[in-house]
């Protein structure tokens, strides 16, 4: 039987300066990071776990010259009451969500993602030097051969063999990008003429399966790092998706794949039979591709542009931006004509509270709680300094334990850390 669907989303933001061309984007990433955690005490990223090089294949890749953590070059790296991950990936500000186990909970904190960035922006402007803005765009190309990325993260059953992965997810996942992609303009190398393609990252992909996510990224990646019991589980980390701006997207883009990987796992997955009935263009509504499409084409036809036109490269951009007064998707979203699947209540409570079917639950409610007794902290355990003689770890190797219903009354029973720690252990 296929095994429950956890699953989150890594998204890294593209990031510009406006009037400082030079500026340096790790900085900035990390200014964004740090306006929106605080000058408080930060919980130290857990990396003892982290396995990166470790493949699915079956073996361990060669490892480069050692190079350093995001923790020993001073970047900012916070986890959030909701259960998130906030911090810099190398030049990038990047937002993990916390696990859930369903596409529609995804999309709620997805979004919280989106406004946490926003909100990092507007107090940015406070410490930046010269008041400079930092805005901020949920995107994955730079449009000048740069891009970036969004991750998706879902709990695969390990008995499942990883040959059965490939075969069946690979058909699936490029056509996934007819109704997922983002859409962008895009520059011939050869003539230079500009086009519009329906996704962002197929172009940046080179192989069919690999190690790699910034070079030679393959569609199907092979990092086992699984961040929960690695004798029971796989995490498939699928690099090849956009960064989705409509919620309808984001919720089809994760839940036709959670469909599939049961599928895989029950050995029920027949091959796939696709079937795109109607025009595509129809669907401006709920795929973000087409809505950038269609209003792209509105203006071009308005004011006799052509692909080429800066302002139609500006449109590009600015559908991408985060912030809901100024953004295109979100005038286009007020005006009623994108599709909302979830309430702006649900995403303003996600923005600082955990899931509670989930262990983001007890690390969020931790980390709200006892944050200065908390030494580390990463996905499969917390690390606590309660003033013994050692570090007292609590693992969290089991994804749909540490919800609300297993965890929530020892919390309420646990004014301190000590406390905790305390009734844990008996």
């Amino acid at each position: 039987m296929a095994i429950t669907k956890v699953m989150g989303i890594e998204t890294e933001y593209g990031i510009t300066v406006p009037g400082s061309p030079d500026s340096n984007p790790v900085l900035a990433s990390s200014l964004l990071v740090n306006a929106f955690s605080g000058r408080g005490r930060k919980v130290r990223w857990d990396y003892e776990e982290e396995s990166p090089l470790r493949d699915a294949r079956g073996f361990e890749a060669a490892r480069e010259p050692e190079t350093p953590t995001e923790d020993d070059l001073g970047l900012a790296n916070v986890i959030l009451t909701n259960g998130a991950r906030y911090y810099v990936d190398h030049a990038h500000p990047e937002f993990s969500s916390p696990e859930c186990l369903d596409p529609r909970t995804l999309v709620v904190y997805d979004k919280a993602g989106e406004r946490i960035l926003a909100e990092s922006a507007r107090r940015a402007v406070e410490l930046a030097p010269g008041g400079r803005r930092i805005q901020v765009y949920k995107n994955n190309t730079d449009g000048k051969g740069t891009s970036y990325g969004t991750h998706e993260n879902f709990l695969v059953d390990r008995a499942t063999p990883f040959g059965r992965l490939v075969r069946d997810l690979t058909p699936f996942l490029v056509t996934r990008q007819i109704f997922a992609g983002a859409g962008s303009l895009v520059r011939d190398h050869h003539d230079g003429s500009v086009g519009f393609q329906i996704a962002q990252r197929s172009q940046f992909f080179e192989v069919e399966v690999g190690l790699e996510t910034t070079l030679k990224r393959p569609i199907i990646n092979t990092r086992d790092e699984p961040h929960a019991d690695p004798e029971r589980y796989r995490r498939l980390h699928v690099i090849i998706g956009d960064a989705n701006m409509n919620e309808v997207a984001t919720y089809l883009k994760t839940g036709t794949l959670a469909i599939v990987l049961n599928m895989i796992e029950d050995d029920a997955c027949p091959g796939e039979e696709w079937q795109f009935e109607s025009d595509p263009l129809g669907a401006s509504r709920t795929v973000d591709w087409v809505s950038k499409y269609t209003l792209m084409r509105q203006i071009a036809e308005r004011d006799g542009l052509e692909w080429d036109d800066p302002k139609l490269a500006l449109v590009d951009l600015q559908y991408h931006d985060v912030r809901m007064d100024r953004g295109l998707y979100y005038r286009l979203a007020a005006a009623g004509r994108v599709e909302r699947l979830v309430a702006e209540r649900e995403i303003t409570r996600a923005i600082s509270e955990p899931p509670e079917d989930t262990r983001a639950f007890f690390r969020g409610r931790c980390l709200a709680r006892y944050a200065p007794q908390i030494a580390a902290a990463g996905w499969d355990a917390i690390i606590f300094d309660i003033g013994r003689e050692t570090l007292q770890r609590v693992p969290m190797l089991e994804p749909t334990r540490g919800t609300a219903a297993h965890t929530a009354a020892v919390l309420d029973a646990s004014p301190t850390a000590e406390d905790l720690i305390r009734n844990l252990q008996a």
